[in-house]
């Protein structure tokens, strides 16, 4: 596996989601979720079944079909991962409860559908990233660090097109599964444990924001 080469579908895989982005006022949700999905998964099996990536690197496991192993990890692996993610995604769950209990802001309410298929996106977006940086860097720990690193940037970058009326609630949100891939990742190398937990807080932190505990109601006008 060539560092380079995964480097470069990385770098494909950036670019193109920024010109994603770009379209976003000109498309329907719908419409822009779909491409993006389409996106994603097509550069992601591209990578795979060239050669570039291998199953282990990108988080699916040793060996995909196996007697011993479904979806790529052994029963053991599954619940220690299971474990795991239930850990990280209770902790992210607490710290959005602390922010919706103690925000008076009403953050953007958006469809959990469209939440998940970006959370799934994202997912399989980061995971390029960290088999790249992890295939550059030869270790694990660092590879997944500038990975984080690098998801953050990318923020920033995406940052230019989103509505200029755009709350920090997706953001906000947005830090927080980028923080518990990062842990997941480490923790169990589990993509498919990654993309749930990330669905999961993506859903459930998005609802709870937009609709705070002590949200200020709006006032009725005066006549």
């Amino acid at each position: 596996m060539s560092a380079a080469w995964l480097s470069a579908w990385a770098l494909l895989l950036l670019m193109l989601d920024v010109a994603a982005w770009r379209l976003q006022q000109r498309a329907t949700p719908w419409l822009m979720a779909g491409l993006r999905l389409a996106l994603h998964v097509g550069l992601t099996l591209g990578a795979l079944t060239s050669g570039a990536l291998g199953p282990a690197a990108f988080g699916l496991g040793r060996q995909l079909v196996d007697q011993e192993r479904w979806m790529g990890f052994t029963p053991m692996e599954w619940l220690r991962g299971i474990g795991a993610a239930l850990l990280a995604v209770t902790a992210s769950l607490l710290v959005v409860g602390l922010v919706r209990a103690t925000s008076a802001q009403r953050f953007t309410e958006e469809d959990g559908v469209l939440l998940a298929l970006a959370a799934t996106c994202d997912e399989l977006r980061w995971a390029l990233y960290r088999a790249a940086l992890v295939a550059w860097a030869d270790d694990v720990y660092i590879g997944a660090a500038l990975a984080l690193m690098l998801i953050g940037a990318e923020w920033v970058i995406h940052q230019r097109w989103r509505p200029p009326n755009a709350d920090i609630g997706q953001g906000l949100v947005r830090a927080w599964c980028a923080s518990l891939s990062f842990s997941l990742y480490v923790a169990t190398q589990n993509l498919w444990l990654g993309i749930v937990a990330h669905i999961a807080l993506r859903v459930i932190g998005q609802a709870w924001l937009s609709h705070p505990t002590n949200a200020v109601p709006p006032r009725a006008s005066s006549r």
